[in-house]
Parts: structure tokens; C-alpha cells; sequence
């Protein structure tokens, strides 16, 4: 089957993060400031986390004698204490929407009780969500 001339396989519209720029802290790299700041509030709060966890979605596979590359989403953290999975995005890619039902689905196949997922969109997010965590945290100290 010959290919189709509209389709251009070498343009790749989603890799480029709208207004995001790299950094780096403690010799970790991050796509944005905004990922950066959520890696020092989740460090200043003690909390326990996992930095960029990946998870295929579609695994690589071969079709008419062509290599098709896997699908992966890689989260920004997993903050284990709490069950989450947290994306720092403030501006999702056009693919995001799709990969993050797509994990969803992988989740509730793979796992009894699937963590949460929680996108932080903007720094401002950022200080009362690890509050709220916080407040989670010292309460089940006290029931303990």
C-alpha cells in the first residue's frame, strides 16, 4: 500500500512544550519551571515521590514490515505516600488528552485500586495542593 502523501511522518507538532523552559536542580533536569517548583515544594514537605515514571500504553509493535514505535506517558511525579501520579502542565500538548485516557484504561486493567491522577496547571496550584496533602499526612499520623 503506497503511503499517504498528506501525512507528513517526520513532523511532530507535540513535542515542544508551549512556553516551557528546561532547568535543572540537585542534577535533576526538568521540562519547565513549573515542574522544577513542584520537585522543591514535594522535597521541602518531606514528602516521598518518584521523579518522571513511564508507562507504556501501547507497546512497540511491527506492521507491514515497518517498526511502530510504543506508546509511552511519563508522569512528572508518583508521590507514593498519597497514591498519586502528578503532571505539572501548563500547557498540554495536543496529544495529552488522548494518553491520559489511554493511561486511565492501562490503570484500571493493571491495577486493584489505581492511583489518582492530578494535573497542577499553574504555580499558584502548587502551595495549596501540598497543603491539602499535609493536612492528609498529619491526620493519619494522629490516627496511628
Amino acid at each position: 500500500m503506497p503511503e499517504n502523501p498528506l501525512v507528513n511522518p517526520k513532523q511532530s507538532a507535540n513535542k515542544k512544550i508551549k512556553n516551557a523552559r528546561k532547568c535543572t536542580k540537585d542534577g535533576f533536569k526538568f521540562d519547565s519551571i513549573l515542574e522544577m517548583t513542584c520537585y522543591s515544594y514535594f522535597k521541602l514537605f518531606g514528602f516521598n515521590f518518584t521523579l518522571k515514571p513511564k508507562f507504556i500504553l501501547q507497546p512497540k509493535f511491527s506492521y507491514n514490515g515497518k517498526n511502530i514505535q510504543a506508546i509511552t506517558f511519563t508522569f512528572d511525579f508518583f508521590l507514593k505516600d498519597f497514591h498519586l501520579l502528578v503532571d505539572a502542565k501548563g500547557w498540554a500538548n495536543d496529544t495529552a488528552p488522548l494518553k491520559i485516557k489511554m493511561l486511565k484504561y492501562h490503570l484500571s486493567k493493571t491495577y486493584n485500586d489505581p492511583p489518582e491522577i492530578v494535573i497542577i496547571p499553574k504555580k499558584t496550584q502548587i502551595e495549596p495542593f501540598c497543603n491539602k496533602l499535609l493536612t492528609i499526612r498529619d491526620n493519619r499520623r494522629k490516627n496511628n
